[in-house]
């Protein structure tokens, strides 16, 4: 698992107007947490972590902060939050978890499907179910994705979550009976028989007909009272 370093800065002003003065620098807040720890604010450049995070293992990228003006010492964290702005998708405000390495950790990795099925040469239709896994280990067994290679399945087939393949160390948290992939069979154009060709025309020709009578007793008018 790839790890990075993030310069982050402690500050101890909070509230809405920091946060926008923080954001006119260039900068936004963050909050670095863990279950050993008191919360703690933070301030990092956004495209630091925007590079970080778009690397293969994503937000599953080990981060190692590193804390500029304060003698702290370097934490390692994962990202688990990230606010946006709704239109420029700009990032406001990021969620910081600590990670000890000692200690096991939940994450979500993302699943890559290799090969081409043979019921999908057949015609058939491949079908993803899922395309993430849950998982639970330590840190440092943390990979970037699992690979599930489809090739030899044909119509007809699935391969569930039980036989996904995972490094050792690794604990899958989905219930083992949940599909992952599907090779369904190619759907198939009906043909209308002779017989059903007419009787559609012929109810087609009708409605017309149908709708001309539901209009012409619209407009008979009732009689006149004497």
């Amino acid at each position: 698992m790839e790890q990075r370093e993030l310069a982050v800065t402690a500050r101890n002003a909070t509230g809405k107007g920091v946060a926008r003065r923080l954001r006119q620098e260039g900068l936004i807040p963050a909050v670095f947490y863990g279950h050993k720890m008191e919360p703690m604010a933070l301030s990092l450049n956004p495209t630091d972590l925007k590079k970080i995070i778009s690397s293969e293992s994503g937000r599953n990228t080990l981060i190692t902060l590193k804390f500029e003006g304060k003698k702290e010492k370097d934490r390692v964290a994962l990202l688990k939050e990230l606010q946006l702005a709704p239109l420029k998708r700009e990032y406001l405000h990021a969620d910081l978890c600590e990670v000890l390495m000692d200690e096991k950790i939940n994450a979500r990795i993302p699943i890559h499907f290799i090969g081409k099925s043979v019921g999908v040469k057949e015609g058939g239709i491949e079908q993803h179910a899922r395309r993430e896994l849950d998982i639970r280990c330590l840190p440092g067994n943390l990979i970037d994705f699992v690979e599930v290679d489809v090739t030899s399945l044909a119509v007809g087939d699935s391969l569930h979550v039980k036989d996904v393949k995972v490094p050792e160390g690794i604990e899958v948290l989905d219930p083992a009976g949940d599909t992952v992939v599907a090779i369904l069979a190619p759907v198939a154009e009906k043909i209308a028989t002779p017989e059903e060709a007419a009787a559609q025309l012929a109810a087609s020709l009708a409605e017309p007909k149908k709708e001309e009578a539901a209009g012409a007793k619209k407009e008979e008018k009732p009689a006149a009272k004497k």
